[in-house]
């Protein structure tokens, strides 16, 4: 009876750690996609910039399914702009420098990208 009470027990334990690892994953999708690499050049104000994370490694964008795909540091660097990483929601935060980064937020990780095709809306006239 013993053994059976302590077989239940662990099967039980190991039952939890199971279903635990699968809620924990519920919430990341994973996809296979087939990427094109073009040598893409990336051009801001007619000037050429390398794309690189935030060690200074080369990223090269790609296209995937007809939409190309720019790291997002690079682009908003480029542009005077300042970046960071909030993970509890999974958010690119992109923002003047001058602006106060909160605790929670961490440069942005190296695999984050910005879609270049997304309609951005209107142009608006800054001062």
């Amino acid at each position: 009876m013993k053994s059976k009470l302590v077989g239940f027990l662990v099967g039980a334990v190991i039952g939890a750690l199971i279903f635990g690892s699968f809620a924990l994953a519920a919430g990341i999708e994973f996809r296979q996609l087939s990427a094109e690499f073009r040598d893409i050049i990336i051009e801001i104000d007619d000037v050429p910039i390398e794309p690189k994370d935030v060690n200074g490694k080369v990223v090269e964008p790609f296209i995937v399914d007809g939409t190309t795909y720019v790291p997002a540091r690079a682009i908003a660097e480029a542009l005077g702009k300042a970046v960071s990483w909030v993970p509890e929601t999974n958010t690119v935060v992109i923002a003047d420098p001058s602006e106060d980064v909160t605790e929670e937020e961490v440069p942005l990780a190296e695999d984050a990208e910005v879609d270049a095709d997304a309609d951005l809306g209107e142009d608006v006239e800054t001062e």
